[in-house]
């Protein structure tokens, strides 16, 4: 499947992947159906997209913008990180911050964005 999101880490981080060839279509109607549900818990979420293994590009990608998920930030949704080494994944996300008001953070690979997380939750448990 081009489009997969799921929620790893206890539940603290929802991973979205995008691969080749993926639609906005099937991407808006994924990121519906996942349960949000740190709208509920006390501690922060974290937004991980991973379009690491993307190299098209929608037509219509700009309705991405519709996404609840980057929408602005709620109160539950700490960080949004980014993984590409795509200029042009940048240069979205820069549309969609000035249209939504998301700032996200990039990185290139999976794993630097997951551990960036994790040092980020492990510092807000030890706080808590």
């Amino acid at each position: 499947m081009p489009v997969s999101s799921y929620l790893i880490e206890n539940g603290r981080i929802v991973h979205t992947k995008m691969t080749d060839p993926w639609t906005v279509e099937e991407t808006l109607d994924v990121i519906s159906q996942q349960n949000f549900p740190g709208q509920a818990h006390s501690h922060n979420m974290y937004l991980l997209i991973d379009l690491s293994e993307s190299r098209q590009y929608p037509a219509n990608v700009l309705r991405l913008r519709d996404t609840p998920a980057l929408s602005p930030v709620k109160r539950w949704q700490a960080r949004t990180i980014i993984v590409s080494s795509d200029l042009r994944v940048q240069g979205l996300f820069e549309v969609f911050e000035r249209m939504r008001g998301i700032r996200p953070e990039y990185v290139t690979t999976f794993d630097e964005g997951l551990t960036m997380l994790r040092a980020v939750i492990a510092a807000e448990d030890a706080a808590s």
